[in-house]
Order: structure tokens, then C-alpha cells, then sequence
């Protein structure tokens, strides 16, 4: 007869299987983990935290206390609060219960946005690429002599990918008279990607890493009808770089409720900077046009009900102060950006979003017996 921790195992193992692949979502949180660590060390948080961080979870889930203690080290070493998510429980169980993975993978493409998001400002659209065809900003069928033909009245383009682009892969900006030879090839190799017109950024974003777009990316809720900003962030290019993004080699700061930027900035391990290496000290810093980013993402968080309501979003903001809508990213969003920046990221909701997704008793089941 199996023994008991076996049977418990493959009972866990069938769950797993039935609550949207866990093992990569995992890996991630895992690798999230361990990186951080690196940097913080291990011991982060004391006797005094341990039984706060109990107090506070008791009846509600099992977490991992070394990755609050992390959260907490990073954000502020000076006080300490219990209400952290951990990445095993935003990935594993938060993240695909507000979101359908599925869908996303079909719906996050860029080359939808201007069908989904037709009212809202983005860049304009010079061509498409999808599935190997080529299409106008109309989504009528061109050919590739057009669209070249068509980029040369831009000073500079961006060809990017439409679909898998996390990161900044495939993120290209051209000179379009200048680079024709390069623009043509990249276009001739693409499969699903979109040329836009390059975004002129506003210059008080500008000043802080001119090579790059630099971007706001927020995160918000949609439970119980009501659209939560739960936090936002600039991330920032470094060393010359034309993409913003983290994983990179940017860098990212957390913005406060009246657009100015805080104290420290973040790379993706938890290294600390109070000003960019481009001289720009970050606490105090003001962003122009956040409030209008969030009257936007109030407005258009809606249409995406049904299958995302964790959405993060990315802006930029144009020469006069005006939001320019990027991109959303329906699932895997990220929590680190926001918790090193700006603290917990459901702050006083934290309870409630904890039993709304796990008021499943196999999902509870599953978090307590599945460690990472």
C-alpha cells in the first residue's frame, strides 16, 4: 500500500495539473527567490517579524517568511510589514485565478490593440506583420516595398515583435532612409511583429536615460466592478541602451500618488540607486502625466473582464505631458517592480484577495502540501 506522503503527492501532483501548470510558475517564483537573496542575504528578518508575519497570515495561507523578510529588507530596512505577497503565491494562485492564460497568450498582441484599445492614444501604426503577411495599419494586405516606402516619411521607426516580446526581445529602432537595408531584412525575417512610428518622449522623461523609451507601467485590479490602481512605476534604460526593461539592464523606481518619483531605484536583483547613472537624483522627481494614466486604465481595465483582471500596463508620455499606451500584459505581469518600489502591492486589500482566491479548499490543499 502507498504510504500516506505518496498518496498525498500524487494527489497534489493531479491538482497541479488541474490548476494551470504550477511546476513553471514555480520556477520562476524560485528563481525570483534566489536572485534576491543574493543580494539581501539570508537573514532577513528577526524574531519580532517572525511571529508579526505569523500573526497576520494565521488562517489564511502558509507563505514564505524568508521572502517577506526579503520585501521588506528591500524596501525599507527601517520598519516592517507582514502584508507582502510572495512570488510562489502571486504566480502559483493569484496570477491565474484573475487570469485567463489561455486567453492571454491569444489576446496579448499588439497587433490587436488598435481593434481593442481604437480610442486610446498609441503609436501610430506604419504596418503589420502577421502570420508571415503583410498588412497596412488597416489590416489590409500590402507588400513589403509599401511598408518600406511608407516608414521613409518617419524619422525613425520601431519594428518590434507583436507577440512573445517580454523583456524587450525583438525591440528594433531605425533610421528608415539611413537603415533601409537593415529595415528591410528585419521586416522580410519577421513572422508576427508591428512597425510604429517612434514615440517622442516627453523631456523631463527624457532627461533621465535619453537612448530609451522610458515607461510607466501600473498594475491594476478589477474586483467587484471597481478598477484598483494597486501601484506604478517608471522603468528606466541604463548604459546607452534602447530598452527600458529590467531584464535588460534597466532599472525601475516606484512613483507616488502625486507623480514624483521615490527615494531609491531598483535593479532586477535588488541592487539600490538614489540617482540614475545619468545624474538625475530620483526622490522628488516629478513624471508628468500620471494622473491621466490613471483615468485611462480605470476606463479601459474594463474591456478586458472577462479574461484579465490583474492587468499591468505600460505608458509612455509624449512631447506635451500625454499618455501613449504601450502595451498590457494579461498574466505574469510582475509583483517584484512594484513591492521593492512601493511596499505591498494589495496593501489593505491583502486579506481580502487572499480569501477571494483561495476560497477554494483544494487550492488551499495544494498551496500547504506544495512547497517551493
Amino acid at each position: 500500500m502507498a504510504s500516506k506522503k505518496r498518496i498525498t503527492r500524487l494527489v497534489v501532483n493531479w491538482l497541479d495539473n488541474k490548476f494551470s501548470s504550477q511546476l513553471s510558475r514555480k520556477g520562476f517564483a524560485k528563481r525570483s527567490k534566489e536572485n534576491k537573496k543574493r543580494t539581501v542575504g539570508s537573514n532577513s528578518f528577526t524574531n519580532s517579524s517572525d511571529q508579526c508575519i505569523s500573526d497576520y497570515w494565521q488562517g489564511l495561507v502558509r507563505v514564505d517568511k524568508e521572502f517577506i523578510g526579503i520585501y521588506n529588507k528591500l524596501y525599507d530596512e527601517n520598519s516592517f510589514d507582514p502584508r507582502f505577497i510572495t512570488d510562489d503565491i502571486f504566480y502559483c494562485f493569484i496570477d491565474p485565478f484573475y487570469n485567463n492564460t489561455d486567453a492571454a497568450e491569444w489576446l496579448d498582441d499588439k497587433n490587436l490593440y488598435d481593434l481593442m484599445f481604437d480610442d486610446v492614444y498609441h503609436p501610430l501604426t506604419i504596418g503589420r506583420i502577421i502570420n508571415g503577411l503583410y498588412l497596412d495599419k488597416n489590416y489590409k494586405t500590402t507588400d513589403l516595398k509599401a511598408i518600406i516606402n511608407h516608414c521613409k516619411s518617419f524619422g525613425e521607426v520601431v519594428v518590434k515583435y507583436s507577440v512573445d516580446s517580454e523583456g524587450g526581445k525583438g525591440v528594433q529602432l531605425l533610421d528608415p532612409i539611413k537603415d533601409e537595408e537593415d529595415l528591410t531584412e528585419i521586416i522580410k525575417s519577421s513572422y508576427n511583429s508591428i512597425i510604429q512610428e517612434a514615440i517622442k518622449q516627453h523631456p523631463s522623461v527624457s532627461a533621465i536615460h535619453q537612448s530609451s523609451i522610458n515607461t510607466i507601467r501600473v498594475i491594476s485590479l478589477l474586483r467587484k466592478g471597481e478598477v484598483h490602481i494597486l501601484s506604478m512605476i517608471i522603468r528606466m534604460g541604463r548604459d546607452g541602451k534602447r530598452v527600458d526593461n529590467s531584464s535588460s539592464g534597466g532599472i525601475f523606481c516606484g512613483i507616488d500618488d502625486n507623480g514624483c518619483l521615490k527615494r531609491y531605484a531598483f535593479d532586477l536583483v535588488g541592487n539600490r540607486f538614489e540617482r540614475h547613472p545619468s545624474g538625475i537624483v530620483f526622490e522628488g522627481y516629478q513624471i508628468p502625466g500620471t494622473d491621466k494614466i490613471k483615468v485611462i486604465v480605470k476606463e479601459i481595465a474594463l474591456r478586458l473582464a472577462r479574461f484579465c483582471r490583474l492587468a499591468s500596463w505600460d505608458f509612455a508620455i509624449d512631447e506635451k505631458g500625454n499618455p501613449v499606451f504601450i502595451e498590457v500584459n494579461m498574466s505574469y505581469g510582475g509583483l517584484d517592480f512594484h513591492q521593492m518600489t512601493n511596499g505591498p502591492l494589495f496593501k489593505d486589500l491583502t486579506k481580502d484577495v487572499i480569501q477571494e482566491v483561495f476560497a477554494d479548499p483544494k487550492k488551499r490543499f495544494m498551496q500547504k502540501h506544495y512547497h517551493i
